[in-house]
């Protein structure tokens, strides 16, 4: 097997419609298998790079399409509005929201504390379960705004 042959099955795989980070995961599999080859010098190999994934850029709500925005989910039955002033306000990530819980909000200080995460996962539904990094766990500041739907809501 050569570099090329790699090279190929990777550009054959993201024609086929994967992503490039699926690709990225396959050619880490590869180069983990084929190390454990050359330890054991059964092969000698040159993994080609792989391809890059895309880099795509946020772009955030203006002004005036953030309040369009809550002013429609305003109409909403509850959670809904506090969950979009929760996703608006703080930045939190939606497995963070889904997985925040009252006793981890403090309204009289604007603050939430994010400590944990939730998944969805095929035949299990949707699991709790800790943030990927320490980093991930942290305290967010809450608007006034929704400090105040907070409090209506609980």
């Amino acid at each position: 097997m050569r570099p090329t042959h790699l090279q190929a099955a990777y550009t054959a795989w993201i024609e086929l419609g994967l992503s490039a980070k699926t690709v990225m995961h396959h050619h880490r599999m590869l180069h983990e298998a084929f190390e454990h080859g050359v330890g054991w010098k059964l092969l000698v190999m040159i993994l080609p790079p792989p391809p890059s994934p895309e880099r795509r850029e946020v772009r955030a709500l203006s002004l005036d399409q953030l309040h369009a925005l809550l002013a429609a989910v305003a109409a909403f039955p509850d959670p809904y509005p506090l969950i979009v002033s929760l996703a608006a306000s703080t930045e939190m990530r939606q497995g963070e929201l889904l997985a925040l819980r009252w006793s981890e909000c403090d309204v009289g200080a604007g603050v939430a504390r994010v400590t944990r995460t939730a998944g969805r996962f095929d035949g299990a539904g949707i699991v709790d379960g800790d943030p990927k990094t320490y980093r991930s766990r942290r305290p967010v500041r809450l608007s006034a705004d929704t400090c105040e739907l907070l409090a209506a809501t609980a």
